[in-house]
């Protein structure tokens, strides 16, 4: 029965943390070490469209580039490993840089006695694998990553407009950029999807081209009304 239990607590934490559950802001008490992996959501890099933006960010600054290059390098099928390796920036700096604050937690926790060193250097050591791996894989951008590329500006600045009122639609053609055209940007991905799934026989042609139309058309209700700040920052209910 114990190695039973032993584990699912170990099947816990490899499904915790290579989600993106990292480490926890409320530390656990004394013998609840293993808990640390089943942080909130809202704490992981990885978490909602707002942080992966900031995630590009620290990726950008990292590399010396801006986000706007960035994003249109990995757009065009570059891992980020491929745009460091150009930078001439080893993939280890990076997966420092985007696991900083785990680390930071985890030896708060080692020091205040909730988590023991070689449990904390395990965690930590799986958390940047699943980093690593990531970043030498296809980056999927979030949706205003796509959008800030297509009208020419920085993901920071976009966010900012569509906080202060501005839809994506009237910022799109105040630069001279077809809407039509920045929807078929952020669908480009999802079609190629689709495309493998008709190949593979899981979707007709037919079907594909009703789930293209039903998207185009959701995209451009969404970016002809003022944004909302739930797409930016997933909210999370504690």
């Amino acid at each position: 029965m114990r190695r039973v239990i032993v584990g699912l607590v170990v099947l816990f934490l490899l499904g915790v943390v290579s989600s993106g559950w990292v480490v926890a802001g409320h530390e656990p008490g004394p013998g609840q070490g293993w808990q640390v992996a089943a942080q909130d959501a809202r704490h992981s890099p990885h978490a909602g469209k707002g942080a992966r933006l900031r995630e590009l960010q620290v990726i950008a600054e990292v590399l010396g580039m801006s986000q706007q290059d960035l994003i249109s390098q990995l757009r065009a099928g570059a891992t980020v490993a491929d745009v460091a390796e150009g930078q001439g920036v080893n993939v280890n700096v990076l997966v420092e840089a985007l696991t900083r604050k785990e680390a930071e937690r985890l030896e708060r926790a080692v020091r205040r006695g909730r988590l023991e060193a070689a449990e904390a250097e395990a965690l930590l050591a799986l958390r940047q694998a699943h980093v690593r791996r990531r970043l030498e894989t296809p980056y999927r951008l979030p949706m205003l990553a796509v959008v800030a590329q297509v009208l020419g500006m920085e993901p920071p600045a976009l966010v900012q407009a569509l906080r202060e009122g501005a839809t994506v639609a009237a910022l799109a053609e105040a630069r001279g950029v077809a809407l039509d055209t920045v929807i078929t940007a952020v669908l480009a991905p999802r079609l190629v999807h689709w495309e493998s799934l008709v190949a593979e026989g899981a979707l007709t042609a037919a079907q594909k081209e009703t789930l293209a139309t039903m998207a185009r058309e959701r995209l451009a209700r969404r970016f002809t009304r003022p944004w909302q700040e739930r797409p930016l920052v997933r909210q999370h209910r504690p």
